[in-house]
């Protein structure tokens, strides 16, 4: 038996994910440029909720993780195919990295891209994101192409088909 649950984001969860988002990301900040603009821009979890799922995994000390799940039908960067949901801000609390939070939240993601009926999920990660890319190549994602620099750190977009008939 597990002593944590995956979750719809809630009021008042907002302070807390940002500041995993915060922490998650922290171990980037000598890459980034410009790091505390970043961290501002990290404490977005109350906006992106306002207007796509959120789902997060709550554990008895609080929440551990989140993620963001933006539907097909929803306005995306260019850099995106159209028509296909896209993952964002996948963070985990690095006190409960190596548990499979983040594989877990990504399963979720992958699971209502399936229930959409769309031909393909997407994302977008660095290369600097070792462990996450790594994971995001082993759960079947693919290099679709470029995406735009992010405060000096290259980015690409990642592509999982989800129906081997299915061509984008």
């Amino acid at each position: 038996m597990t002593d944590w649950q995956v979750r719809n984001y809630q009021d008042g969860d907002e302070a807390k994910l940002n500041d995993v988002a915060v922490a998650a990301f922290s171990q980037y900040q000598n890459d980034f440029v410009n790091w505390s603009d970043l961290k501002q821009h990290l404490r977005c979890f109350g906006e992106l909720a306002s207007t796509h799922s959120v789902k997060v995994i709550d554990t008895p000390s609080g929440i551990a993780a989140g993620v963001v799940y933006v539907s097909a039908e929803e306005k995306r960067a260019e850099h995106f195919p159209d028509n296909v949901p896209i993952v964002r801000m996948l963070v985990v609390d690095p006190a409960y990295r190596g548990r499979g939070f983040g594989r877990t939240l990504m399963q979720v993601c992958i699971e209502q891209a399936k229930r959409d009926k769309v031909p393909a999920i997407a994302l977008h990660t660095s290369h600097i994101m070792e462990v996450a890319l790594s994971m995001y190549l082993r759960m079947g994602f693919q290099h679709y192409g470029p995406a735009p620099t992010n405060r000096g750190v290259e980015y690409a977009v990642y592509l999982k088909k989800l129906n081997s008939d299915d061509s984008l």
